[in-house]
């Protein structure tokens, strides 16, 4: 297929992806057909020696999918939306302008290399320089695409304003606590809970450490500072009243951890009828 016979038929499918609704089977379809087209231009813009049907199928696949990620990268940079739209018009600017060269520049590649270079019962000559040519390729043109397009993302990347992570405060069971897999048994005295603190990003302050048994506080907030790093804690639980299972919740601050235990007293509750289970 003549180059401009190609571009004729890749631009027309990258419109439909790119103004056409997404349609589940067709889409996936018409867009695996435009990246080996633009892989196919790819090849034909950079490899001068006539390739196997083999090699050129495996160079258009992965200089087509290089293709996408480059475009990605370039709306990045420039400050277009990452969508399929934007994916498909660009895959077409690049499709036009690697068509062009070919076109203007190489106007004598064609689309597949003679016959007689690969088949036949007998070797013609030339062949085996061909062929290691081919193998050069194959092997050369994906990692010189992979190196500069990946060497220059990274560049891009590293170049490119990054904000500052946004700031942290968190709470989790430490110690014993931190195996906690199914309810624990409270004794009467309470039970001595290990915590771990850590923030990071966030100016010192001080904050409440509250422990609350279901919807209950079990007393005031304890006053506790606040610092970047990480800090070890521990905080009295008090049993719970009664035997049912309640969620023990400790919260410092808007952090917080929970697990669920039951106290040493009969599961039964208190009610105006009496006492009932739990």
């Amino acid at each position: 297929m003549k180059t401009a016979h190609l571009l004729a038929a890749v631009l027309p499918i990258l419109a439909v992806l790119a103004f056409a609704p997404a349609v589940p089977v067709l889409s996936p379809f018409l867009c695996l057909v435009a990246v080996m087209a633009v892989g196919t231009l790819w090849i034909r813009a950079l490899i001068r020696e006539p390739l196997t049907p083999v090699a050129r199928l495996g160079l258009s696949v992965v200089a087509g999918l290089v293709s996408l990620p480059m475009t990605a990268l370039v709306l990045y940079v420039v400050g277009v939306r990452i969508e399929g739209r934007g994916l498909a018009l660009g895959l077409a600017i690049v499709a036009v302008a690697l068509g062009a060269y070919v076109i203007v520049a190489r106007p004598s590649i064609v689309g597949s290399p003679h016959p007689g270079h690969w088949v036949g019962p007998e070797e013609h000559p030339g062949t085996t320089k061909t062929r290691r040519l081919s193998t050069t390729a194959a092997v050369g043109v994906p990692a010189l695409l992979a190196l500069v397009i990946g060497g220059t993302a990274t560049v891009v990347y590293q170049r490119l304003p990054h904000p500052a992570e946004p700031g942290y405060t968190s709470l989790a069971l430490a110690g014993w606590a931190a195996g906690i897999a199914r309810p624990v048994a409270i004794p009467p005295a309470g039970l001595e809970v290990p915590l771990e603190v850590s923030s990071a990003g966030e100016p010192g302050q001080t904050a409440a450490l509250q422990v609350q048994i279901g919807r209950r506080p079990a007393g005031p907030g304890l006053p506790v500072a606040i610092s970047p790093g990480t800090r070890p804690l521990r905080v009295h639980v008090p049993a719970p009243a009664d035997g049912c299972l309640h969620s023990i919740r400790i919260s410092l601050g808007a952090a917080s951890t929970v697990f669920y235990g039951r106290g040493p007293f009969p599961a039964r509750i208190l009610t105006r009828r009496g006492p009932v289970a739990c």
